[in-house]
């Protein structure tokens, strides 16, 4: 396992997003909590894994064309287009993207160890 990806953990109505290593400490939180009914959606992007969030960091740490990691918003311009993400990124081929409704943040995009794996597993787990 790396130091910088995530450990998601499954539970009955819950998901439990716990960055690892050096990424809880970049990205100043130890985990996120999504209920199973604020799921929308996961799968990989991409692009915008490596283009990176919209909108302010804060709190979180930001090593230019090599590491992210925490909170960003935008919160400006139009209504439709406001987002709070959180993000830990080193590569972008390693992340998924976690689509949320009614939560505080409107996705969640982390590295894990085995995209196609993970995404496997939360789509079972939706449907469970």
């Amino acid at each position: 396992m790396s130091h910088y990806e995530t450990r998601i953990e499954l539970g009955a109505k819950a998901m439990v997003v716990r960055p690892v290593g050096w990424a809880r400490i970049w990205s100043l939180r130890s985990t996120i909590t999504v209920p199973r009914s604020d799921v929308a959606a996961v799968g990989q992007e991409l692009r915008l894994a490596q283009n990176g969030p919209r909108g302010l960091r804060f709190p979180g740490t930001n090593i230019p064309g090599a590491y992210l990691a925490g909170t960003y918003s935008r919160f400006w311009g139009d209504p439709a287009k406001r987002e709070r993400s959180f993000w830990i990124r080193r590569h972008p081929d390693k992340c998924i993207r976690i689509e949320l409704r009614n939560h505080a943040f409107d996705y969640l995009m982390i590295e894990v160890v085995d995209p196609a794996a993970e995404i496997g597993r939360i789509e079972a787990w939706l449907k469970g």
